[in-house]
């Protein structure tokens, strides 16, 4: 059995420091459509929302590309050339990652440097899918390659597999990878880094992962000590954190032995998930008992869960009380708005982002009130998904804003992100075989609702809220019920329920909808809570709503039951359970 390596009373104290929220930054979208060297627009507008008194952050983990070229002065990897703006800043004798880590530290922040281990997509000439840039180790080794994507969609890709991904049951990988750590820690003052598996499995062969863990467990091995030695050098605290799949079972399918990692302190924090709502932090907490490792699931709102991107502060509100119920030290936000200027990574119709600042709201004034954005047409409306996520932020600055406002439970839906493209739509799943991570295999829904009268389709939903029957505070609890028909054809279209976008980005045209069912069918489901039945539903703009009384509800795990009250299905063909929440309105 190996043995826990030797923490300093220094390093575990950095691990212990007072560290509620995290934003993992990826910087990349803001850069490439950059056109301006001037570093005073960096810093205007990436720390924008970081500096806003009102907010909670403790760490800015600077995600700067996908570890296969570098935008800082490299000996080990080459720098990103001929790019607006690195280019520029290269001749200024710019390193904007130095840029980036003292301004941080001016803040009084925490800084890491998140390493995409496997990353590939952004390996592209100003951001353009139709240029490749080549990877020169990748040229020489195309033995320690693994070529997926292709096999597994059956369609021709652009970028995703063209490079290849890096498979790290090879020595010379391994090796590749940790001197490009090394060289990171040693040249910047960081206070740890993060390694991240979201980008992206595989990273062994596939249908082999786990047969070859050892390897992969090998690597995190030998950068720990090599970290420790650097930590040494420069007496100073160096931590490992590394982002995982949201559950120990998605960890086994991806080789990544979480449990030896945690068993010899190879790690500091793990970071679960990404676009996970439903996280497995008592399993990890079982492995890491007795150790000094930290856990943050990690929220993503770009590659969201399906159906879920951008949603309402009432859902974000759910997801952080449920983790932060379930014992989480504190979470990881992804891809998060960072200025009032821009909406958000997946926009791709903003202007460069120099213009922005220039940019004036409908009636011509600047409006600082109201953070405005460019729409589809130019048009500037209100910036929704900064002013959401900047509230969560404030809210997390204060917990009970969050205990005592509002909130939405959901019941996860499989897929998300970027759709077909890494991992099958939920309305068209099949089982991936090279990577769990980012795909959410084990969400419960869509699922089919049996119509034979006899058997509930059963679900589970946490509900973190401890609802005393005995207070005023609650205005209202109700249970939303989202079917989809396949017989939908079969109705007179007066006859059904309004139809419902059920998700946007990752489908065709960014647009999902249910089919819609017969009207009469609020009055043929039941849907139990706890096995307490409740009354028939009624229809709210294409939804089943439920009222539910609060003696209905547990904190923690709630069973969900949902049947035909009778055998009214004469076609054989199942409905299917698209959505369902809970949602807490409080006073």
């Amino acid at each position: 059995m190996n043995k826990k390596v030797t923490l300093s009373k220094e390093h575990i104290a950095a691990i212990n420091r007072d560290r509620q929220v995290i934003d993992n930054f990826d910087c990349l979208d803001a850069f490439f459509r950059m056109e301006s060297v001037d570093i005073n627009l960096v810093r205007k507008l990436l720390f924008e929302l970081i500096d806003d008194p009102q907010t909670r952050l403790d760490s800015i983990w600077w995600n700067l590309g996908e570890g296969n070229t570098a935008i800082y002065p490299s000996k080990v990897i080459p720098t990103l050339k001929n790019e607006k703006p690195y280019d520029a800043w290269f001749k200024e004798g710019i390193d904007i990652l130095k840029v980036l880590i003292d301004e941080t530290r001016k803040r009084g922040l925490e800084t890491f440097f998140s390493y995409r281990i496997n990353g590939s997509d952004n390996d592209v000439a100003d951001g353009e899918s139709t240029k490749i840039t080549k990877i020169p180790m990748k040229e020489a080794h195309p033995e320690w390659l693994i070529h997926t994507w292709k096999e597994n969609f059956n369609v021709q890709h652009t970028t995703k597999d063209i490079n290849g991904f890096w498979n790290f049951a090879f020595d010379g990988v391994r090796k590749h990878k940790l001197k490009i750590l090394q060289e990171v820690c040693e040249n910047y003052d960081l206070d740890g880094i993060e390694i991240d598996f979201a980008r992206v499995c595989p990273v062994l062969p596939p249908g082999h992962q786990w047969e070859n863990r050892d390897r992969l467990t090998e690597f995190m091995r030998s950068l720990r000590f090599t970290l420790l030695e650097i930590e040494k050098k420069r007496d100073k605290p160096l931590l490992i954190a590394a982002r995982v799949p949201e559950n120990l079972q998605g960890c086994h399918f991806d080789g990544i032995d979480v449990e030896t990692w945690a068993q010899e302190e190879l790690v500091d924090i793990f970071v679960m998930g990404v676009r996970s709502f439903d996280v497995d932090i008592h399993a990890f907490q079982r492995i890491c008992s007795d150790t000094n490792i930290k856990l943050y699931p990690c929220i993503d709102d770009n590659h969201a869960t399906d159906g879920y991107q951008h949603p309402s502060i009432e859902v974000f509100r759910g997801v952080i009380a449920n983790w932060l119920h379930q014992g989480a030290d504190g979470i990881e936000t992804f891809n998060w708005a960072y200025t009032s200027k821009f909406f958000g990574p997946d926009y791709l119709g903003n202007p460069p982002l120099n213009e922005l600042l220039s940019l004036k709201s409908n009636d011509g004034t600047d409006d600082n009130s109201i953070p405005m954005r460019p729409d589809e047409n130019g048009q500037m409306v209100p910036n929704n998904q900064f002013i959401i996520h900047q509230q969560v932020y404030r809210e997390l600055n204060n917990l009970e804003e969050i205990h005592n406002n509002s909130k939405a439970f959901v019941v996860q839906r499989r897929g998300g992100g970027h759709g077909s493209s890494v991992a099958p739509n939920p309305e068209d799943w099949w089982t991936p075989r090279w990577m769990y991570m980012n795909t959410n295999m084990l969400a419960l829904l869509p699922e089919k609702l049996a119509c034979d009268g006899k058997a509930d389709t059963l679900l589970t939903v946490y509900i973190a809220d401890k609802i005393d029957n005995s207070t005023d505070s609650i205005k209202e609890i109700t249970a939303l019920v989202l079917l989809s028909d396949p017989t939908t054809d079969s109705f007179p279209k007066l006859d059904r329920l309004e139809r419902v976008k059920i998700a946007t980005m990752g489908h065709p045209n960014r647009e999902l909808y249910n089919l819609p069912p017969n009207q009469n069918i609020k009055d043929n489901i039941e849907l139990r809570i706890n096995n307490s039945l409740l009354e028939k539903p009624l229809i709210d703009k294409g939804w089943l709503v439920y009222q539910v009384n609060e003696k209905q509800i547990a904190t923690g795990e709630n069973l969900i039951g949902l049947r035909m009250s009778k055998n009214t299905n004469d076609n054989g063909k199942d409905l299917i359970i698209e959505k369902f929440e809970i949602h807490i309105n409080y006073k």
